[in-house]
């Protein structure tokens, strides 16, 4: 057995803790049936929907929203409990204080395990449970259990690992400590061992900073094959025969395998839904000589990027050991940038183009991984005791130069953080910071940058690993061939004095990417466009199709508005979040409407504080996501005074729009300026035609017509191409 106190790696994760709850059919015969499994009626337990929101780092809000050993507490249990084997803690086991949550629990208890070897197996029977230990190479949980040996008077797995996830129990996070089924290495057989297994519909398990090990097989055993979804990050997951072998969704990053047979590393169940898929991300893989990297006995789908492979690894593609008629679909396995030590083999070459969807390298995150249904990254609480997750993630080496904010998961005792950066490491500090974000300068294409994030707490600071990460050089020279280029946005200057809400914002580009060599010369890239707003946007009743019909074939334009939705709403019912997940390289963004007094306090805003709140809120995460936001002001609506001119009601939202685009630095394209002048030269008899009849048979004087789509489509794009001069080839 090799030494388990590695190296530390200098990455660290985030966990994000997000609930559903799961339909369950009770039989006479005392077990409980879904679609997937069955399991005893004695491990069931209540299960209901929970969100737990990013913790910022100050100590009200760590106590707060998640409590203390003296704070916050439920008919059972305070939300932190302390376990010491020396008596000094509440508990002298993790399993009396696991003992002690209701089985109905609902809001996050956290076990906090000084160190220690705790030779016990753990039950965890309840959700929303983090077991986090002092320190990851001290805190260890061990037990020697054989599978087929506790088979042998036992009717299911539930006890055959040495930490054990019930059937029902999901939003379970495991950090900074070590978990290792030793059965091998005494007793010298390394058939089936687990160290942590979940079964039933267990999901949103998350392992962040931790020892994996097993002197066997199965290892690491998350086994929901419904809906089952893990992640997992700088970890170290070591054991014979399909060491890590996930069922369902699964993403890991910034982690080491090492595997101990000449069978299989690692292995993926994604027969229940055609969409399931193992994702690993900037790891590496070592093992005895000969090790072969993996297979799926059912059918499974292979994510691999940016890792790298020992010398070790056998020349074996990833393999089907069953018989042709177990698979309902082909071999699914896309590779990206992977390299091995001794050079590359063929069967891992990039195709990542052939994968459903053809997603780029950039898109392949939790959040597309997991389909937008949890984004554990984003969904941390501060649990682990430093500042961990950095985004973007350490490793990465195809950050947009346009990049304006480094975040991270906070620390549980965090007051706040002391943040370093530059492009030498160890970097030199820069600043601090009451949140878990940092703002930066435009970044330097092609430099490779490093950062750390010290926590700050009552008892002084406690150091953060190194990150790093790497700009792209250019569109042109990336090698994510995938990739679109990245533009150089455009910078609005100052207003000119005097100018208000509907008069024309006139920003002059200064700075524009090169555009394609010579006269009428084509891209041989992809630039994607996302709309975002409400009705008057929309493909249907906006002027969403009118700008599509001026989008070269070259670029895609998706249109994400919905309708009826305000600035406030949009992100609220998680339609924000979908067009992230979209990864554009340009958004348009477009509110007002719905923001306006009198639409109800879901969707209303004020245009002098919270809609200027929400508009800065967009364009922070377009940058934060690798996009360059572009604001869109609101099209008026068509009502005519009796001059005949338009007197529109949107002018405070306008004038907010505009405001927030430059303070943020952002271009801005006036639609409602624009809209008026067309208006205002049609008149009102010609501007009917752009009218579309209520329900009632009266003339909806907001939303559009077809010609009308046309018209202020045309205009969107006119503008977007004076203003970003290196999207013309990509607008006709």
């Amino acid at each position: 057995m090799r030494n388990l106190r590695r190296p530390a790696s200098p990455g660290a994760a985030r966990v994000g803790v997000v609930a559903s709850a799961a339909s369950v059919a009770h039989r006479p015969d005392g077990h409980v049936d879904t679609e997937w499994f069955r399991i005893h009626q004695g491990n069931r337990m209540r299960h209901r929907p929970m969100t737990l929101v990013v913790l910022l780092g100050v100590v009200a809000a760590v106590a707060g929203q998640f409590g203390s050993a003296a704070g916050q507490s439920d008919q059972r249990t305070g939300s932190t409990l302390v376990v010491a084997q020396d008596g000094s803690g509440q508990f002298r086991t993790i399993q009396a204080a696991l003992d002690t949550i209701s089985p109905d629990n609902q809001t996050l208890k956290t076990l906090i395990v000084k160190r220690g070897v705790y030779r016990e197996k753990v039950f965890i029977k309840s959700s929303q449970v983090a077991i986090v230990g002092e320190d990851r190479d001290t805190t260890v949980i061990e037990y020697p259990e054989l599978r087929k040996n506790w088979r042998v008077d036992h009717p299911d797995d539930w006890g055959a690992a040495v930490v054990n996830i019930g059937d029902m129990a999901s939003d379970i996070f495991l950090g900074n400590l070590t978990v290792h089924n030793n059965y091998g290495s005494l007793h010298g057989d390394h058939d089936h061992q687990f160290a942590i297994r979940s079964g039933g519909i267990a999901t949103r398990i998350i392992i962040v900073h931790a020892k994996v090990i097993a002197d066997g097989g199965d290892t690491l055993s998350l086994w929901n094959t419904g809906n089952g979804m893990y992640y997992h990050a700088d970890c170290d997951f070591e054991g014979w025969v399909d060491y890590v072998c996930p069922r369902g969704w699964c993403y890991i990053t910034n982690s080491r395998f090492f595997g101990r047979n000449l069978t299989a590393s690692i292995w993926h169940d994604g027969s229940k839904d055609q969409d399931q898929k193992l994702v690993i991300r900037r790891s590496s893989f070592d093992g005895v000589p000969g090790f072969p990297l993996g297979r799926n006995n059912r059918d499974g789908q292979f994510f691999l990027l940016d890792n790298r492979f020992s010398a070790n690894m056998a020349d074996r593609p990833i393999y089907r050991p069953s018989a042709g008629s177990a698979y309902q679909w082909s071999i699914r396995n896309y590779f990206w940038n992977n390299r091995r030590d001794a050079g590359n083999f063929a069967w891992f070459a990039d195709n990542l183009d052939g994968a459903p969807g053809a997603p780029r390298a950039r898109d392949i995150t939790p959040n597309w991984t997991f389909q937008g249904r949890w984004d554990p990254e984003e969904t941390m609480p501060a649990v682990l005791p430093f500042a961990s997750t950095p985004r973007p993630e350490n490793g990465d080496r195809d950050v947009p130069a346009t990049l304006a904010v480094l975040r991270w998961a906070g620390s549980r005792d965090a007051i706040g953080y002391k943040v370093s950066f530059g492009t030498e490491n160890p970097p030199p500090a820069r600043g601090e910071s009451a949140t878990t974000t940092f703002p930066v300068a435009r970044l330097t294409p092609g430099a490779t940058y490093f950062w750390r994030v010290d926590t700050v707490t009552a008892s002084g600071i406690a150091a953060g690993p190194v990150w790093s990460f790497s700009v792209e050089r250019s569109a042109a020279s990336s090698t994510d061939t995938t990739a679109p280029p990245k533009p150089t946005p455009t910078r609005v200057p100052p207003r000119p004095p005097g100018a208000g809400a509907g008069q024309a914002v006139k920003p002059a580009p200064i700075e524009a990417a090169p555009r394609p060599p010579g006269p009428g010369a084509q891209p041989t890239w992809r630039v994607r466009i996302v709309l975002v707003g409400d009705s008057t946007v929309t493909d249907e009743i906006g002027w969403g199709l009118g700008f599509k019909q001026r989008v070269a074939d070259s670029a895609d334009c998706i249109n994400l508005a919905r309708n009826g939705r305000s600035s406030k709403s949009f992100i609220a019912e998680g339609h924000w979040a979908k067009a992230l997940e979209a990864r554009a390289d340009y958004v348009l963004i477009q509110f007002g409407h719905n923001d306006m007094p009198g639409k109800g306090p879901d969707r209303e805003t004020d245009p002098k504080t919270t809609y200027r709140a929400f508009l800065a809120r967009y364009i922070d995460e377009s940058r934060a996501a690798g996009a360059t936001p572009i604001i869109v002001t609101s099209l008026t609506r068509r009502l005519f005074g009796q001059d005949g001119k338009i007197h529109s009601d949107l002018g405070d939202y306008v004038a907010a729009a505009e405001a927030v685009a430059l303070e943020t630095g952002v271009a801005v394209i006036d639609l409602h300026a624009r809209s008026i002048e067309l208006l205002d030269r049609m008149g009102a008899a010609a501007a009917a035609a752009f009218n579309i009849p209520k329900a009632d048979g009266t003339p909806d004087t907001t939303h559009l017509s077809k010609s009308a789509s046309t018209a202020f489509g045309a205009i969107v794009a006119d503008e977007l191409m004076r203003l970003v001069p290196a999207l013309s080839p990509y607008l006709k």
